[in-house]
């Protein structure tokens, strides 16, 4: 583990532009932020702080089971 490093993943914006959640978007059959998530994860990095905002209860439920804060 990389004592003292974390991670933050911003993912609170509206996508408004796209008209739906980029959060939710699949790539290879995952989210993106659950994509994101498990990235920083393996990086072995002592924490991982997620920023929601927009739908956020919904992207919350996707991380509900990981160990993010």
């Amino acid at each position: 583990m990389n004592e003292g490093i974390a991670i933050l993943i911003l993912a609170a914006g509206p996508s408004s532009r796209m008209g739906q959640p980029k959060q939710q978007l699949l790539v290879d059959g995952k989210s993106l932020l659950l994509n994101t998530v498990e990235i920083a994860l393996a990086s072995g990095a002592e924490k991982i702080l997620v920023v929601l905002g927009s739908q956020g209860e919904v992207h919350h439920q996707l991380l509900k089971e990981i160990d993010v804060e």
